[in-house]
């Protein structure tokens, strides 16, 4: 048995009580549906107590904005593949009908 190392996200609860908890959830799952080698997975979502969570595979590397504070400007051919990598992985969430909220 291997262990998958996880990020869990929450959201706060002044966010989370204005929003509906089926239609979040729902939403949770159309993008917890999408795979796509450019986006995290989704492994696991829901609504507990006042606030939904999800919960992604942690990525592997160095997150874009550590690299930034040490690095500025990125080399353009960098920047540009990672615009490429990002539209990408934005164009299939949104052929499944998942808009990013934050």
């Amino acid at each position: 048995w291997g262990r998958v190392p996880v990020d869990v996200h929450l959201v706060h609860p002044t966010l989370a009580a204005r929003l509906d908890p089926h239609a979040t959830v729902d939403a949770l799952g159309r993008a917890a549906a999408v795979a796509h080698p450019k986006l995290v997975p989704m492994v696991a979502h829901g609504w507990e107590g006042d606030a939904p969570y999800y919960v992604t595979a942690r990525p592997e590397g160095t997150a874009l904005a550590s690299r930034l504070k040490r690095e500025r400007p990125l080399p353009v051919d960098e920047a540009l593949a990672i615009a490429r990598d990002l539209a990408a992985g934005l164009a299939a969430a949104h052929a499944a009908g998942v808009r990013h909220g934050d």
